[in-house]
């Protein structure tokens, strides 16, 4: 089998059978961050709360491929509200002021549906932190799902923000989530995960740049599955969860709105 088996499609509608997943690792497009340039994506939704509304689907039906004992972990950034344009990434298109997507005004933006509103985001004020991975938990948590901890994943040597008037951030939020209250973990199978700060460096690759580090992956895969179960991430980008699960003699499995080369 390959060590990276991704399908085209959407993840609102899996095509893996029902309860036949040990573990799901991924890490959804952050909203309003990125135009990854495919029909139907998830996070250029208008609001956020169109936003979790998404990922709510997608993890109902996550849940509906997992085995009884099987758990989600679940990677989400957080950002301001602000006005922005969604711009696709930075090797999309080419580099510098001839890429299309940064030659493009607000007004030609706004016409292709790819910018933010900071006015429209309900509840928040402009320039407020978002508060978005918890956000998408609650809703989580009231569809049904178990949140058993919130992973601070810090990050050694990331990009510096340049906001004068607050620290840089250097962390994102890794949740363990269960579809019911026992499950399946072990927590001697990787002893640098037993605390619920990891400390890993970000990961780079090839044309889809916002990838998995292989250590973050590999921490999860080893504490909720063992070898021969199947490991899913229905935001697959590069293959990253696929190929590292496959390494640990797992059954890797993605699915992704297009292909990505590694």
């Amino acid at each position: 089998m390959s060590a990276a088996v991704t399908v085209i499609g959407d993840a609102r509608a899996l095509p893996w059978r029902s309860g036949s997943i040990r573990t799901v690792v991924t890490s959804p497009p952050y909203w309003g961050q990125r135009d990854y340039g495919f029909e139907g994506q998830i996070g250029v939704e208008p609001t956020y709360p169109e936003y979790i509304a998404a990922l709510v689907a997608v993890a109902s039906e996550a849940r509906r491929c997992l085995t009884d004992d099987g758990t989600l972990w679940l990677n989400l950034g957080d950002t301001f509200n602000t006005r922005a344009a969604i711009r696709p990434s930075s090797h999309q298109g080419g580099l510098g002021h001839a890429n299309d997507s940064i030659a493009r005004s607000w007004a030609q933006n706004r016409d292709l549906g790819l910018v933010r509103y900071s006015a429209r985001q309900p509840g928040l004020k402009d320039k407020d932190l978002m508060g978005l991975p918890w956000r998408v938990v609650e809703a989580l948590v009231a569809d049904g799902w178990f949140l058993r901890c919130d992973v601070i994943w810090s990050k050694p040597y990331g990009a510096p923000e340049n906001a004068p008037d607050r620290p840089s951030r250097s962390h994102e939020y890794l949740f363990l989530l269960s579809k019911r209250a026992r499950y399946f973990y072990d927590k001697s199978a990787n002893l640098e995960a037993r605390s619920s700060v990891w400390t890993i460096p970000v990961g780079r690759g090839g044309s889809h740049r916002a990838v998995f580090p292989d250590e973050l992956v590999r921490r999860c895969v080893a504490l909720t599955s063992v070898p021969g179960d199947v490991v899913a991430d229905p935001f697959a980008g590069a293959g990253t969860t696929q190929r590292v699960a496959f390494a640990m003699g797992r059954v890797g499995v993605g699915l992704d709105g297009q292909r990505w080369v590694p």
